[in-house]
């Protein structure tokens, strides 16, 4: 059966391009053949963009971006290498689409996962595409998987644009907490599904591991949320390697290959962070974690996974000051733990295909 992805694959994030690869590569090892459809979203494209215009603001902003404009492509131009090569080697990718071309010869579209109906992600409002609304055959199955968003757009998408729902045949989201919302306004059935990196065990990441890390000793820093709790995160997260005698690996201004990130979160001592995929990857390789709450209505993706899982302990307050290297998680409890969410989300991928009428 022929799928095809529309997802994050050309955001400059780690977490966008690892869900992507790892979303393709379950769905192939389902027996299927799924390409991750290269549809160029416009605000991705412009945020990404270094001549764009949200940049310039006035005559003194013009001149400032003059100024500054060396630095600032040298540090694009180092994004873009970084991602667009992981993207090369390891993802596989249609035709390049806009949203009134995307090739329509899929017996099914997996929509997710990431947050795709997270207005902050795409300029301040919704993009269609991600709802299904494009051109496509009437036998295409359209399947959402583990869509992710935040409060004030799942308030939104209630107020709003509720019937989009129905363009799915099947529908699935990443937070608990957006299902507990939504089914209060429709009658739609949604189920939850975990994110796709979370779909695999270690085995299946050591392939891209490199083991420059391994003899190392660091606290690893990686926080997504600019610019609140910024600086707050890198001084705990400094504090705490000072206090142990670790050097500290700043994974937040994306210097480091994809691979590198994985290899880092491996073997760290111990992950700071304040975001969803840092923590994931923490969890699949049982590396002792600092989530931190941020209390800015952005926590629910990684809190919702770890009281899930039984890692409560591993969510701190935004005050918490880590003074000791918290005690690494069961890999078997956790792995245990995690069985039953695969499994009920492999469950839902091969329940939305088997539908499909060819």
């Amino acid at each position: 059966m022929k799928i095809g992805i529309l997802t994050f694959h050309r955001a400059h994030n780690y977490g966008a391009v690892l869900q992507c690869y790892a979303l393709q590569k379950t769905i192939n090892g389902l027996g299927h053949k799924a390409d991750v459809i290269d549809y160029r979203q416009p605000f991705i494209e412009y945020f990404y963009n270094l001549l764009s215009r949200k940049r310039i603001k006035g005559v003194r902003g013009l001149l400032g971006y003059i100024w500054h404009f060396p630095e600032r492509y040298r540090i694009v131009k180092r994004k873009g290498n970084i991602f667009n090569t992981f993207v090369k080697d390891n993802i596989i990718l249609s035709k390049t689409c806009r949203a009134d071309n995307i090739q329509d010869d899929y017996d099914a579209i997996v929509i997710g996962s990431d947050q795709l109906w997270s207005k902050s992600c795409l300029g301040g409002k919704f993009d269609p595409v991600y709802w299904g609304d494009f051109p496509k055959k009437n036998s295409t199955r359209l399947v959402g998987y583990a869509i992710s968003s935040n409060r004030e757009s799942i308030n939104d998408l209630c107020g709003h644009h509720l019937t989009k729902l129905n363009n799915f045949q099947n529908l699935s989201l990443r937070e608990q907490y957006s299902i507990d919302v939504l089914s209060q306004h429709t009658d739609k059935k949604l189920y939850h599904c975990i994110d796709p990196t979370l779909l695999t065990d270690s085995a299946t990441w050591d392939s891209l591991v490199n083991e420059k890390y391994k003899s190392e000793k660091y606290v690893a820093l990686y926080q997504v949320r600019f610019p609140y709790g910024k600086e707050m995160l890198r001084e705990k997260a400094n504090a705490l390697a000072l206090k142990c005698g670790f050097r500290l690996i700043d994974l937040s201004d994306v210097s480091y290959s994809v691979n590198d990130f994985i290899s880092i979160i491996k073997y760290a001592q111990c992950v700071v962070t304040s975001s969803f995929h840092a923590t994931a990857f923490s969890i699949i390789f049982g590396t002792p974690l600092f989530a931190y709450r941020l209390n800015d209505g952005k926590d629910d993706r990684y809190t919702d996974l770890l009281n899930d899982l039984g890692m409560s302990d591993s969510v701190v307050d935004i005050k918490f000051i880590p003074s000791f290297i918290p005690k690494a998680q069961d890999k078997n409890d956790i792995n245990e733990r995690l069985k039953k969410y695969r499994k009920a989300s492999i469950d839902f991928l091969q329940r939305s295909f088997s539908e499909v009428k060819l």
